[in-house]
């Protein structure tokens, strides 16, 4: 692994640590400022965010000339502002995000609670309680998941690709089978240099006409 490569996992680590203790530099300039309460989702968002800016850091701690010390002191105002980015995107992207989930949620679970209320709180009072109180927060943390996928994708960490793995037949047996595979492919770096490391999965459907 190159040295660039570990001082980017060292800044995301802290990064990430950073968040879980709720640690803002806006409410560290600005008393009156909120501060974001960490979770699952937003650990992901910061997670994917922080290795996103993290990639694209200018590296002037690596300019050459630099004393150990100095080249510390730039290694630690380039994590000051990656975090302070991050920390910008969740406050003015992310939040906004949850706060239009949550509307969209409530209305979701509102509308379907008055059509079929006393339908489903008797036959399903289980999945009711579910929908009033944990549901919202797994819809949010797949809303995060579908996001950090879409970031990667973008910025060539993993590709996803389908393509059939064959034309179908004119005559399918009962039992029949179409088959497709999905290709990722996750860049890595080795000695002989960029390499893409393929894993197929298949999926197989079954047809009965």
């Amino acid at each position: 692994m190159q040295p660039k490569e570990n001082e980017d996992l060292c800044l995301i680590a802290i990064g990430v640590l950073l968040h879980l203790g709720s640690f803002s530099i806006s409410s560290a300039l600005n008393s009156t400022a909120g501060v974001l309460l960490p979770n699952a989702a937003s650990t992901l968002m910061a997670l994917t965010l922080h290795g996103t800016l993290t990639r694209w850091r200018p590296c002037w701690s690596r300019a050459p000339g630099l004393s150990p010390s100095q080249g510390l002191l730039l290694l630690l105002l380039e994590q000051m502002a990656v975090v302070f980015a991050v920390e910008l995107l969740l406050i003015h992207a992310w939040v906004p995000m949850v706060i239009g989930l949550i509307k969209v949620y409530e209305d979701f679970v509102q509308s379907l609670l008055a059509c079929r209320n006393e339908y489903l709180l008797s036959h399903f009072p289980r999945s009711v309680s579910w929908l009033n109180n944990e549901g919202f927060y797994y819809a949010r943390f797949l809303m995060a998941l579908t996001l950090a996928l879409a970031i990667a994708s973008f910025q060539h960490w993993i590709s996803i690709r389908v393509r059939p793995a064959g034309r179908r037949p004119a005559a399918r047996t009962s039992a029949e089978k179409s088959t497709s595979t999905i290709h990722i492919s996750i860049p890595h770096k080795t000695a002989q240099g960029n390499t893409q490391q393929f894993i197929d999965l298949r999926l197989e459907e079954f047809s009965t006409c």
